[in-house]
């Protein structure tokens, strides 16, 4: 439950890897001349990004302190940056504006409206341990479902069999329903 002392209270210590730093070379410094100075500090290179300016993951010599480590990179020259490689968690609740405000409160119920705190589906919960999943189609049953709108128009799944009528206006069917819109053709990708 969210609190005027919760809001005043000081962020948990930022938390980060010690076995390995980002670092990022300054523009026109060829990447020998970096890789110069990984071999230099006892350090590899365990990934890039290239299209990030030649951002790298590097990795530290066993008992290398993450602050020297930075520092020799910065002293260097060579780099726009170096800096510890942050640890982050993903909090898989959703960005919509109704979920945010309490609206949707029988996805997270923290009491508004007169409502019970906790008393919801828990899918906070849910979404930390199932993130996707592209491969499950959720019918939709229902004539008033807005195709067009902004969260479900990319996610459109349309049945292949179920491909409407034909240039004469025939059902291809032959089923004898108008299949045109027909909701037993529409599903939802999740």
């Amino acid at each position: 439950m969210i609190t005027f002392q919760n809001l005043l209270a000081a962020p948990p210590a930022a938390r980060f890897s010690n076995d390995r730093i980002l670092v990022k070379p300054k523009d026109g410094i060829p990447l020998p001349a970096l890789a110069a100075q990984h071999a230099r500090v006892g350090s590899r290179v365990l990934r890039a990004f290239p299209r990030l300016g030649h951002l790298q993951v590097v990795k530290l010599p066993a008992g290398a302190s993450v602050a020297n480590m930075i520092a020799a990179y910065q002293k260097s020259g060579l780099v726009a940056f170096a800096e510890p490689d942050h640890l982050l968690q993903l909090l898989m609740e959703s960005n919509d504006f109704h979920y945010a405000n309490g609206d949707l409160w029988h996805l997270k119920n923290i009491g508004l409206y007169g409502g019970t705190p906790g008393a919801d589906i828990r899918a906070t919960e849910d979404w930390d341990i199932q993130k996707t999943a592209s491969e499950i189609i959720v019918a939709v049953i229902d004539s008033g479902t807005l195709y067009t709108h902004e969260d479900l128009a990319p996610n459109l799944w349309i049945n292949p069999g179920e491909t409407g009528v034909d240039a004469s206006g025939n059902d291809k069917r032959s089923n004898g329903a108008t299949d045109v819109g027909s909701t037993e053709r529409i599903g939802v990708k999740t």
